[in-house]
């Protein structure tokens, strides 16, 4: 009896793990396509939280009673932007930094803004002196996120 050469796979080995792959995949792809786009609203809704820091930070950073880290909302665009108000009209200039603009993902848009005017800033204390109020998030599948500054600063995620 000769030994045979057994490198390699089968043709029946190299079928039995396309059927498995094929079954798995045909059990995790729309666990994927539910859990993408309440990833996207999660992160969507990190980085207003996020957006709403660096505006705060900013703020602080000056030192300068006059001068305020704000966040505005603009609700047909899908915008928002952070930026150092320094002559209290609630709109970047030529001189004024732009700290941040953010686009929302296409999955992901406003549901709900309690903030006076779609906007908010904070002082150099650190605390709200534009509003109070929520930004609330919404994606295709229905589900919410709401972010809140309150008076003192404070920042959460629901």
């Amino acid at each position: 009896m000769s030994k045979k050469n057994r490198a390699g796979f089968t043709l029946i080995e190299l079928l039995v793990v396309m059927v498995v792959l094929s079954v798995l995949a045909t059990v995790a792809i729309p666990s994927f396509s539910r859990w993408y786009p309440n990833y996207r609203l999660r992160t969507a809704a990190r980085e207003i939280y996020s957006t709403f820091q660096t505006a705060r930070m900013a703020a602080i950073k000056t030192g300068n009673a006059s001068t305020f880290g704000a966040v505005t909302f603009d609700t047909g665009n899908k915008t928002y932007m952070a930026f150092i108000d320094e002559d209290d009209n609630w709109v970047p200039n030529g001189t004024e930094r732009i700290l941040k603009q953010v686009t929302l993902p296409d999955d992901v848009d406003y549901n709900d803004i309690t903030l006076a005017s779609d906007r908010t800033r904070f002082n150099s204390r650190g605390l709200v002196t534009g509003g109070t109020g929520y930004v609330k998030l919404v994606n295709d599948n229905g589900r919410t996120q709401k972010i809140t500054v309150w008076t003192a600063g404070n920042i959460e995620i629901d």
